[in-house]
């Protein structure tokens, strides 16, 4: 018993009184061995399937049990642990039954932290205003945020069905130009250390910017991200102040400044051609007056 790794003590089949525990048992339990002794052993560990499996016991069936649960030490902490029990055959005319106890402490730590983790990564993709999708070496889809969904108009569940090929497809099919989008993709993926980045246009009219690079872990390739900025917006503003910096407001036609600076351009294309070059001045009168009193639509 003492030779046992982990935390162990022997029951008495018939009185189900402790009758032997290992020093990793006192400490697991946080009670010196002698103390154990005689102790009841659905007192060490009483949850509901481990009285049920000392009532079996009591009345003659001596299965073994195997499972994750909870046991509550001296201090009154609840400790993760994998407890086994199981008969012992050396003695057939007075049974005993071992219980091995395997404390799961750090491991449901290592567990927690990794969800912790987990979590707020999601959060963190989810935060942000970029699409992101992640793959690993072979192109498989590793994660994605809802953002990336929304930017290629694709449905969740196509994501969620995890069916990769059907969303490389979708988006291959969304672009204005798939085939130069699926050479372009084809590069850069086996060019594993490359990074980029491109404007794609969407068939849906949305302007993207794409921006990819490798992932590593632990100083070695692993994957690669993809990241997708949603540009429309940004784009159609820059083309209306270019459309306002050259036209009039009310009636869209050419400014001041532009003509003068087309007709220039005109007069010396004209000048070079050896040609001639007509101007029509038209002058409305009252314009102004009639624009005032009358409005912009007359």
């Amino acid at each position: 018993l003492d030779a046992m790794r982990q935390a162990a003590w022997i029951v008495d089949g018939l009185s189900l009184k402790v009758c032997a525990a290992n020093a990793a048992a006192a400490s697991l339990l946080g009670v010196p061995s002698e103390q154990l002794v005689g102790r009841d052993a659905a007192a060490l560990i009483a949850t509901p399937e481990d009285l049920a499996h000392w009532d079996d016991v009591r009345a003659g069936h001596f299965d073994s049990l195997h499972s994750d649960t909870v046991l509550v030490d001296a201090a009154g902490r609840l400790v993760p642990v994998t407890r086994s029990i199981r008969a012992l055959d050396f003695d057939a005319a007075h049974p005993h039954l071992l219980v091995s106890v395997d404390d799961r402490s750090e491991v449901t730590r290592e567990q927690e932290a990794s969800d912790k983790l987990v979590a707020e990564l999601q959060a963190t993709l989810e935060s942000t205003g970029d699409g992101i999708l992640v793959t690993d070496m072979s192109g498989r889809i590793r994660v994605f945020n809802r953002r990336f969904a929304q930017i290629w108009g694709m449905p969740e569940d196509l994501l969620l069905s995890r069916q990769d090929d059907a969303v490389f497809d979708w988006m291959r099919r969304n672009v204005v130009d798939p085939d130069a989008y699926q050479r372009r993709v084809d590069a850069i993926q086996e060019a594993t250390l490359s990074q980029a980045t491109e404007r794609i246009t969407l068939r849906s009219g949305r302007e993207v910017e794409r921006v990819t690079q490798p992932q590593s872990c632990r100083g070695r390739p692993c994957g690669r991200v993809w990241a997708f900025r949603d540009l429309t917006e940004l784009v159609q503003a820059g083309r209306r102040i270019e459309t306002l910096s050259t036209t009039d407001a009310l009636t869209g036609l050419y400014n001041r400044h532009e003509i003068g600076m087309r007709l220039e351009v005109a007069i010396q294309q004209a000048r070079r051609d050896g040609g001639t070059l007509a101007l029509l001045v038209l002058d409305l009168d009252r314009f102004k007056h009639i624009n005032d009193s009358l409005g912009h639509e007359v």
